[in-house]
């Protein structure tokens, strides 16, 4: 469900986008750059923006704040390292509600004509390749993204609609997954392909995502060196290394239910020293573990430490009376789907019980650590006398 929301944030905002790499290469150095320039044209406005505002979304936190528009023209000039994904901005009191009126497209090395009729929106963009396909597809996509825009307006308090309209949603982000996926295999050589690789990431299935993981990799390996360096480079590794569960790794981060229903993430606890502690009511030796587990919380939780619990329980009732027996004192987390758990299959987790140690900058430390060998641990990191 929150991946959803993270989706429907997507929609709604401006959609990244990322053009083909044609270089030219800088005397002096090995590094590879694209020239771009911008040259804007504004016909039949009312009331013609005075300024411009361009954003660059490729990793160069350098630019322009407004560019001046004189006679209705304006040019923007800009060296990249990457990618771009250019989103022009103007104020136009003609739109309703003091909107912004927005412009979003792919730059392409070179020089890039946009040429607006009485909104800047309202434009063609011409020396700019990637943006036909970019077009395209978008073309395709929008009907999807109305939908899912529908969906996502829905209220209500009833428990059925809400499975209904979780479901709906699924059903059509595994389309616009499937478009991406059939796109890459067709297209190859796509002038976008970052762009691609990252909205088919964004579209799959939580119950799909782990399986589809190699086929992502393999198509990351084969960006260039530039694209890998790009704003949706990065998201691609960031995805594929979260599936990397090791000492060294960052922990991934997950939202979970709290036997109160409240959702709780792993990113709350950031800065703080956290034992993710994979158990189950029916499972004996976790049990076991709880009360030896409890002195070390008591030993430490003043000193930033604490223990998030997941259970691998199916039976509500079940875990909650474990839990009430055992009187587990800290923050106790499941979606009751047993060994289908999605932190357990977010985490690899095949046998409990199963632990991983977090460090306070979210790094996994220590892994199936025993309470004996976790409260020396934490009394050498925090330099308690024993």
């Amino acid at each position: 469900f929150y991946k959803s929301i993270r989706i429907m944030y997507k929609i709604i905002t401006i959609t990244l986008v990322f053009p083909v790499l044609l270089f030219s290469q800088k005397k002096g150095q090995n590094e590879k750059i694209i020239q771009l320039k911008i040259v804007g044209s504004l016909n039949s406005f009312i009331t013609p923006p005075k300024y411009i505002y361009p954003f660059f979304l490729d990793g160069n936190k350098t630019g322009l704040d407004s560019v001046l528009v004189k006679n209705g023209k304006y040019s923007i000039s800009r060296t990249i390292l990457a990618p771009t994904l250019v989103t022009l901005y103007a104020k136009n009191p003609e739109l309703p509600g003091g909107l912004k009126d927005v412009l979003v497209f792919v730059a392409q090395h070179g020089k890039v004509k946009v040429i607006s009729e009485g909104f800047l929106s309202n434009a063609k963009v011409k020396g700019s390749k990637p943006n036909i396909e970019y077009a395209y597809l978008d073309s395709i996509r929008e009907i999807h993204g109305k939908q899912l825009v529908k969906f996502y307006q829905v209220k209500t308090v009833s428990e059925k609609l809400k499975i209904e309209t979780s479901r709906k949603i699924d059903s059509v982000q595994n389309i616009l997954a499937e478009l991406y996926y059939t796109y890459l295999l067709k297209n190859p050589k796509s002038l976008i392909k970052p762009f691609i690789i990252l909205k088919y990431l964004n579209n799959l299935p939580d119950t799909l995502e782990e399986q589809k993981i190699p086929f992502v990799n393999q198509e990351y390996k084969k960006l260039s060196k530039e694209e890998k360096k790009s704003f949706a480079g990065k998201k691609i590794k960031k995805k594929i290394d979260s599936y990397i569960i090791k000492i060294g790794n960052v922990a991934p981060d997950f939202v979970q239910n709290d036997t109160l229903g409240t959702p709780i993430s792993l990113k709350s606890f950031k800065g703080r020293y956290v034992l993710l502690d994979f158990w189950a009511s029916w499972c004996g030796p976790c049990r076991k573990e709880i009360g030896p587990l409890k002195e070390v919380l008591a030993k430490f939780k003043d000193k930033n430490f604490t223990v998030i619990g997941i259970s691998l329980d199916r039976d509500r009732q079940q875990w909650i009376d474990a839990s009430n027996k055992d009187v587990i004192e800290w923050v106790n987390l499941s979606d009751l789907q047993f060994w289908n758990n999605k932190v357990a299959k977010l985490y690899k987790i095949s046998s409990i019980p199963a632990n991983f140690l977090i460090d306070p900058s979210g790094m996994i430390i220590e892994k199936n650590i025993s309470p004996k060998n976790l409260d020396a641990l934490l009394t050498k990191l925090f330099k308690v006398e024993a």
